[in-house]
């Protein structure tokens, strides 16, 4: 099954909280692939807490396929 989580508003804005928040909420319900195109701008901080985000979702779901497609430095894919 599909399901949809929205993250990013109207204007296609968005906080790492609510990004962070999506990640966890798919991982949550079972998401088999978590699949984000975002841009913006990062620092290492930051990049450790999408990390911690996505280390968490693959051991939630340990046949999860995570692909951000992003401008900040973070794993492109993580497969299990």
């Amino acid at each position: 099954s599909l399901t949809s989580v929205q993250v990013l508003d109207k204007n296609g804005m968005g906080t790492q909280q609510k990004i962070i928040n999506g990640i966890l909420e798919a991982a949550d319900n079972g998401a088999d692939v978590i699949s984000m195109s975002l841009g913006g701008r990062s620092n290492q901080r930051s990049e450790r807490a999408y990390q911690k985000a996505m280390d968490y979702a693959a051991k939630k779901v340990p046949s999860l396929w995570l692909l951000p497609a992003t401008l900040i430095e973070m794993p492109r894919i993580m497969l299990p």
